[in-house]
């Protein structure tokens, strides 16, 4: 909940990727073997003239946060 009230953002779900190389090809390039890992979050907003927090608008979309090795 945001420190107005007038938004909340909430945690739907996560997954992870495919990893660009296999394990013994990232061996051979001496780098990391990781994953893209996304995580899907939905932004509702609230109506600021009710009294009884009707909502506006939901959003929902899918965000990339980094790779997990």
């Amino acid at each position: 909940m945001s420190f107005s009230g007038n938004a909340a953002l909430e945690y739907v779900s996560y997954r992870f990727g495919t990893p660009a190389f296999d394990v013994k090809e990232c061996q051979l390039r001496g780098v990391t073997y990781s994953a893209p890992l996304r995580v899907k979050v939905r932004l509702i907003i609230y109506d600021r003239d009710s009294s009884n927090k009707a909502i506006k608008d939901i959003k929902e979309q899918e965000v990339y946060m980094g790779k997990s090795p």
